[in-house]
């Protein structure tokens, strides 16, 4: 920073962003240096409250999703929130970032209003894959809630807008699947409840690798739906994703400006890989003691 660099500092959730961030500012303050994170409840509330921090504090800490979803809210659908990335980046747990969760993506959704027809189809859906006669998830039965569906549309007992029939068509099996899946995920394992105002009612999917909480994420094909209709929450609207980045593509936003440490990459292949990937190097870091003998 006293270089002139603007440091991103990035670690695994933003339950540790924000009590990293806050451990930091005595060490900080005393070079005049402002610290801060773009994750925290009053962030998730506010896209005046990031941006001000974006352009007041030279180290930001945060999870992946909150620099992810800022970056893409700027440059595809006119939000001045950040213009571009910190010009260093600081990775906590260098192999669960660059190699593990590498392919994970952040999609930007987008509501459309004539989706809001889909709730009759969705209730329709679940209410066929929790009876009796197709309590099986087959592809018989799967095929049978399909052809029902579909000539209730015919009748006009389920009501569609003309806009939406095609598109219905091409994903009902998807959604029927979905329906399926959402009965059989189970609630504490796959995605949990978190008692904060802002998530209230919503299924929150958990990382099953870290059993962290990914508040900026949404199951797609209408299995959010489907959890909701589960848990008797409100039902929100299904919505189509246009906009996505891949953890991948965005360090590389940092091209070779990527610093980070890992107790666990020890192995040929992966530090290959690293290497061919990202453009970086290695070295040992020694102990602060030496091991007792």
């Amino acid at each position: 920073v006293l270089r002139g660099e603007q440091v991103d500092i990035l670690t695994s959730s933003k339950e540790l962003a924000e009590r990293d961030a806050i451990d930091a500012q005595g060490l900080l303050h005393l070079f005049a240096i402002q610290v801060t994170n773009n994750c925290d409840m009053h962030c998730d509330a506010s896209e005046q409250e990031r941006t001000r921090r974006y352009a007041e504090s030279q180290v930001i800490y945060g999870d992946s999703g909150s620099f992810q979803k800022d970056l893409l809210l700027t440059r595809y659908f006119d939000r001045d929130i950040r213009k571009k990335s910190g010009t260093r980046l600081l990775l906590d747990e260098v192999d669960s970032m660059l190699i593990d969760n590498a392919d994970r993506t952040l999609y930007i959704s987008h509501d459309l209003d004539d989706f809001v027809h889909l709730r009759t189809l969705f209730l329709t859906i679940w209410h066929c894959v929790n009876s009796k006669d197709c309590a099986v998830n087959s592809k018989k039965n799967r095929e049978k809630i399909e052809k029902l569906v579909l000539q209730k549309m015919r009748e006009k007992i389920l009501k569609t807008p003309k806009t939406l029939k095609k598109f219905i068509r091409n994903r009902l099996a998807l959604w029927i699947q979905s329906a399926y899946s959402a009965r059989e995920l189970e609630v504490g394992k796959s995605y949990t409840f978190v008692n904060k105002p802002q998530y209230e009612g919503r299924p929150l999917i958990v990382d099953l690798a870290t059993g962290v909480e990914q508040a900026n994420s949404q199951w797609s094909n209408g299995l959010h739906q489907f959890l909701q209709l589960k848990h008797r929450g409100k039902l929100s609207k299904e919505s189509l994703r246009a906009i996505y980045i891949s953890n991948l593509i965005f360090f590389k936003e940092y091209g070779k400006n990527i610093c980070g440490m890992s107790g666990t990459i020890g192995l040929e292949a992966e530090m290959a890989l690293l290497n061919t990937t990202y453009e970086v190097d290695f070295f040992n870091l020694p102990r602060f003691k030496r091991e007792l003998e």
